[in-house]
């Protein structure tokens, strides 16, 4: 009775499996990948809710407008094989773009995860930036 039971659990698990594959062969065959990831704070690494605009890296054409998810910053989309810009804009962030090739993947699902810097840690590194640059001038006037 026990024999049996192994039996029936591998056949369930292959059966799993090949189902697995079978499903993941049809998005292959419909050359759609999943595009998923989360945008970030870079400072305090929380996730942000911001909109995502994919376009066409052919035409500029607007594939796409997304939003990722307010606590944890998660997105997900589905694109055709291809190459896109992602263009992500959050007030009070730098505008921040990327260029995802989608091209020759060997998987149908990739995970890319984008970072946003606060514009005031900008604006506090520019004004640092400016009192050394101020200092320098300073000590070499003499």
């Amino acid at each position: 009775m026990i024999r049996y039971k192994q039996i029936i659990i591998l056949f369930l698990i292959n059966l799993l499996f090949i189902l697995t594959v079978s499903s993941e062969e049809v998005q292959v065959e419909d050359n759609k990948i999943i595009v998923s990831g989360f945008v970030i704070n870079k400072n305090s690494e929380e996730g942000i809710q911001a909109n995502i605009i994919v376009k066409s890296a052919l035409d500029f054409e607007v594939i796409q407008k997304i939003s990722s998810f307010d606590l944890s910053g998660s997105y997900t989309c589905k694109l055709l094989i291809g190459r896109y810009y992602f263009i992500i804009e959050k007030k009070g962030y730098e505008y921040y773009n990327v260029l995802i090739d989608l091209n020759n993947l060997k998987t149908i699902r990739i995970q890319k995860d984008i970072y946003l810097v606060p514009l005031k840690d900008i604006e506090e590194t520019r004004e640092k930036e400016q009192i050394n640059i101020t200092t320098n001038e300073s000590s070499t006037n003499n």
